[in-house]
C-alpha cells in the first residue's frame, strides 16, 4: 500500500518539461519599478499587477543588480553536496545530486553527496554537515539543492569554525527562509489537512517535529533568527523564476495557494531563494525542481567560476 501511494505522489508531482520564452521586457514597466526585490516589494507588486509581472520583474531585476562572481581565496579540492529533502525518496527530481556529480566529472574535479537524513530536523543536519566539513582538509566546494540550503546555512550559524573549510558554496532553489507551504499545512485551521500531512510525513520517514523546523511563518525558528551575513568566502545562487503558465498543474495550484505571501517558484518566495549580496543566476521558466532543458549547462558555468586553472 505505502509503494503504490509513493508511486502516484511521484507521477502526480513530477512536473512537466516545459518552456515560454515570453519578452521580459513587456512584463514591466521597469523606469517606474522599486530597484529592491525583497518580499515586501514583490509581494506588493503581485498584489497590484500579478505574479508573472513580479516574476518578470525579478528576474531583470537580477540581470541588472546582480554581482559578479569572486573567486574563491582557497583553491577548490573537492566539491560537496548537500541533497534535497526526500532525495532518496524522488531521485527524478535530480534531489540527490547526481547530475551535478556528473557535470563535477567532465570538469575535473571530485564530487559526493553527503547522505543526510532526507527530512531530516535542520539542527541534526546541521550537526552532520560541520562534522562532514571538519574532517576534510578545507578547500570544499559546498552545492546545496533545496533544503540543504537550509541544512548549510543551519551549521554555518551554529558552527562558524567550519568557514575555514569552505572555499565557496552554490546553491540551488535554496529555501533559506522555509517554506509557507509547510506553514500552510502544519498551521492549517482544518484536523484534516493537519492529519493528512502528518500521514505523508509518516510515509516518507519523517515527522511533524522534523518538517515543522522549515516553518517560514511569524514565530517559527527560522524567523527568528539573526542570520549571519559575513561569510569570508563567495556565494552563488541559482533560482527558478517561472510564470505560472511554465509550471504543472500541482505547482500552479501551490503557486496560488503561496501568493498571499508572494511571488514564488512553487515552494520558497522569490525573495528568499538567494543569499543577500550573492552572485545570483536566474533561470527563466524552471521552477522549483529545475526540470528544464539546459540547466545542466547553467550549473556548469556556476561551478566553472569557481575552479579557476582547474577547468
Amino acid at each position: 500500500m505505502r509503494k503504490r501511494l509513493l508511486r502516484y505522489l511521484r507521477r502526480k508531482t513530477l512536473p512537466p518539461v516545459a518552456r515560454d520564452e515570453e519578452a521580459i521586457h513587456a512584463a514591466v514597466d521597469w523606469e517606474h519599478s522599486p530597484q529592491i526585490a525583497d518580499r515586501e516589494t514583490l509581494l506588493e507588486m503581485a498584489k497590484s499587477q500579478g505574479h508573472d509581472a513580479a516574476a518578470a520583474y525579478f528576474f531583470r531585476w537580477i540581470s541588472e543588480k546582480s554581482p559578479a562572481a569572486h573567486p574563491p581565496q582557497v583553491p577548490v579540492r573537492e566539491v560537496l553536496i548537500i541533497p534535497a529533502a526526500l532525495y532518496e525518496q524522488y531521485p527524478e527530481f535530480n534531489s540527490d545530486g547526481a547530475v551535478l556529480i556528473e557535470i563535477c566529472g567532465r570538469l575535473g574535479i571530485p564530487a559526493r553527496t553527503l547522505a543526510v537524513k532526507p527530512f531530516g530536523h535542520i539542527d541534526e543536519n546541521a550537526a552532520q554537515i560541520a562534522e562532514e566539513l571538519r574532517q576534510t582538509g578545507g578547500g570544499v566546494l559546498v552545492i546545496s539543492l533545496s533544503k540543504g540550503a537550509t541544512d548549510f546555512r543551519w551549521a554555518l550559524q551554529r558552527f562558524p569554525d567550519i568557514d575555514a573549510k569552505v572555499s565557496a558554496w552554490i546553491s540551488v532553489a535554496g529555501l533559506f527562509r522555509g517554506t509557507f507551504y509547510l506553514d500552510r499545512m502544519i498551521r492549517s485551521p482544518s484536523w484534516r489537512t493537519r492529519t493528512w500531512f502528518r500521514i505523508v510525513c509518516w510515509l516518507h520517514g519523517s515527522d511533524i517535529r522534523s518538517t515543522s523546523s522549515l516553518l517560514a511563518g511569524e514565530g517559527s525558528l527560522l524567523a527568528d533568527v539573526e542570520w549571519r551575513r559575513d561569510l569570508p568566502f563567495p556565494v552563488t545562487s541559482i533560482v527558478a523564476v517561472p510564470l505560472l503558465n511554465h509550471l504543472s498543474t500541482y505547482l500552479r495550484l501551490r503557486c496560488k495557494a503561496l501568493l498571499k505571501h508572494g511571488p514564488n517558484d512553487g515552494l520558497t518566495l522569490f525573495a528568499d531563494g538567494y543569499f543577500p549580496g550573492s552572485r545570483i543566476i536566474p533561470v527563466w521558466g524552471a521552477d522549483h525542481f529545475f526540470l528544464v532543458p539546459g540547466v545542466s549547462r547553467v550549473f556548469s558555468q556556476a561551478i566553472s567560476e569557481y575552479l579557476g586553472s582547474r577547468r
